[in-house]
């Protein structure tokens, strides 16, 4: 009889603790590749810069938050924690002195199907792009927004995003070439923007935001810290 209910006592035990967040039958964990990671700046002397416009006015760029963590994530069945992963996460985010702050991210993948992805907000406007697919699968703006659907065989949605993103071998401003630079371009709903709506972002691996355009063609270059 004792040791009947010395059975019932484990089970209830491990009942308990396999409901316990802390605890599942099965754990991951899955991390930013190296070659991704470059993507988010770590480096001290990268929490300052500055950028200037066509008319020769500065405005500087200081590292306001910085995150790094493993998110964590579970399932279970019938009250019980059969999965748990461990996701790994990466930003950025700067504040402007005028306007057009400034952030980044990247998440990893957890499906071999998808890459790890990475987000980039400039002012109003926000992309998060897969870097295995290729593909914007997500765009904020102030006055639009669309995301795809993550499903087992690939992205799927209703309505398609029209702006364009890629990565270029190398990128020339002025006297500096940065290499392996992602560039995106706004195309949808042209219509709804404003004079201050970003309309291209120039973000260079290691280094970060480089230049960004609006729509009244005003540019925006990065340039070196001022004295």
């Amino acid at each position: 009889m004792r040791s009947r209910t010395k059975i019932i006592l484990a089970i209830f035990t491990l009942l308990f603790s396999a409901c316990s967040e802390d605890w599942a039958l099965k754990e991951e964990t899955f991390t930013i590749s190296k070659e991704n990671s470059e993507w988010v700046p770590t480096r001290l002397d990268d929490e300052t810069f500055f950028m200037i416009d066509n008319s020769g006015i500065t405005q500087g760029y200081q590292v306001e938050s910085e995150y790094y963590y493993l998110d964590k994530s579970w399932g279970g069945f019938l009250g019980l924690n059969t999965h748990m992963t461990f996701t790994e996460y990466r930003s950025r985010e700067y504040g402007a002195t005028y306007n057009f702050d400034y952030s980044i991210s990247i998440r990893a993948s957890t499906d071999e199907i998808y890459g790890d992805q990475i987000r980039v907000q400039v002012g109003n406007t926000a992309f998060s792009y897969d870097l295995k697919q290729g593909i914007i699968y997500s765009l904020e703006l102030n006055f639009f927004n669309q995301s795809y659907l993550q499903t087992t065989e690939g992205f799927e949605a209703e309505v398609q995003i029209e702006s364009v993103c890629e990565i270029l071998d190398s990128f020339v401003i002025g006297e500096d070439t940065y290499y392996e630079v992602l560039h995106f371009q706004l195309h949808d709903t042209p219509e709804k923007w404003s004079d201050y709506t970003v309309t291209e972002i120039y973000v260079a691996k290691g280094i970060g935001l480089i230049k960004f355009k609006l729509n009244t063609d005003i540019c925006y270059t990065r340039t070196y810290p001022l004295n």
